[in-house]
């Protein structure tokens, strides 16, 4: 699932469409590495989340800034850039990076009890 948000977010925001939709695909899929690399510290070369972090604020300041003239959104006249939605997609971005962490604690859970019964 994690590979289909980052095809399709990174997708997105190299074609310049939806930006915002885009930009909260991949901070919320940089959300969930983030925890996962965490452990390690902060830099890349020790397995940390450094790499994960720029990546994902690298997404959101596309939110903020727009994608440039060289897009879809703008060839198609969209303007979806500014503060307003750079928030929106931050916000978006970790309530779906929230309910992915959820849902991965509840299905490990769930597991561990299911080993237990057997």
């Amino acid at each position: 699932m994690a590979g289909l948000a980052e095809t399709g977010g990174g997708l997105l925001l190299a074609l310049g469409l939806l930006t915002p939709i885009g930009a909260a695909v991949i901070c919320s899929v940089m959300l969930v590495a983030l925890t996962v690399h965490i452990k390690k510290g902060f830099f890349a070369q020790n397995g940390g989340y450094e790499y994960t972090l720029v990546l994902g604020v690298a997404a959101l300041s596309f939110a903020f800034t727009g994608p440039g003239y060289l897009s879809l959104d703008a060839l198609l006249g969209n303007h979806f850039s500014g503060t307003f939605w750079g928030i929106a997609a931050l916000l978006v971005g970790v309530l779906g990076g929230v309910f992915s962490l959820i849902q991965r604690h509840t299905t490990s859970a769930q597991q561990t009890t299911s080993a237990d019964t057997v």
